[in-house]
């Protein structure tokens, strides 16, 4: 099969396509003809090495941990799913999954086939009218903006500013505070992509590149936003940001880096 691979710790101009066997699956896991695969920052951190401390990387590696595609092969004790069935989900190098305790394990998604395992919710059969390419787009946005929901236990009506709304995490976090929490989104963007968060449900948008957005939000809301969700924002920016809370709002990241002074904060992971 074909599979993109890294020789080595490296960016992904140093990624090459290459020829490897295909993967055979082992007790609890699936072979999947891949459809479709993306690539998260993570992906690329580890590739890179910059996280080679916590997630040693075996090489050849094949990077990608999202995917979408049908299943070819059933590994031993596996009855939840069936061979001909469409799949998309996650799965993470055996280092990773092994560190942080989960059994979603892949052989690496960017391939022509993969195997990934299938104990606990990683793996879900792709419903109909979802297109492989979308489904493979979902699995680490997705969760990470599941865990930012529930770390920021949002009431209905609340005032939110999602700054970096056109990220692959802001286009599931947007719908789903309108949708789900009937929260007023306000959203950092740029002219170009205003139509799109507004279609994805926000009520209002600050354009970042010709405004300050904590002075502009607090105009709009004098008394401060009940939450701050950050998606991009890292240091003394992400400290300047909290600013525009009220007294007891919540700020919530997925970027590294604790702001200090924050008048109340809960934090996710990546």
């Amino acid at each position: 099969m074909k599979a993109l691979l890294a020789r080595n710790y490296g960016p992904p101009d140093t990624f090459r396509i290459e020829r490897l066997p295909i993967p055979e699956p082992g007790p609890g896991q699936v072979q999947v003809r891949v459809r479709a695969a993306s690539l998260n920052p993570a992906d690329l951190l580890m590739a890179a090495g910059t996280v080679r401390e916590m997630v040693p990387l075996d090489f050849p590696h094949v990077p990608g941990t999202d995917f979408a595609g049908t299943v070819t092969k059933l590994g031993p004790d596996v009855e939840r799913f069936a061979e001909g069935e469409d799949v998309f989900g996650f799965g993470a190098p055996p280092s990773f999954a092994a560190g942080v305790g989960i059994a979603a394990v892949t052989t690496g998604a960017m391939a022509e086939y993969a195997v990934f395992g299938v104990d606990g919710p990683y793996v879900a059969v792709r419903p109909e009218g979802l297109s492989a390419e979308l489904a493979a787009a979902l699995p680490s946005t997705g969760m990470t903006g599941l865990a930012v929901l529930d770390a920021g236990q949002f009431r209905p009506g609340e005032t939110v500013l999602v700054v970096g709304a056109t990220g692959g995490i802001g286009s599931v976090i947007v719908p789903l505070l309108v949708k789900e929490n009937n929260a007023a989104v306000t959203a950092t963007t740029t002219p170009d992509d205003a139509g799109y968060v507004r279609h994805l449900g926000a009520t209002d948008v600050i354009g970042y590149l010709a405004t300050d957005v904590v002075d502009e939000t607090l105009h709009r809301h004098p008394g401060g936003v009940d939450a701050v969700v950050n998606l991009a924002l890292q240091g003394e920016p992400l400290i300047h940001a909290s600013r525009a809370l009220r007294p007891g709002g919540r700020l919530l990241r997925t970027t590294p880096g604790t702001p200090s002074r924050p008048r109340s904060h809960a934090t996710t992971s990546p």
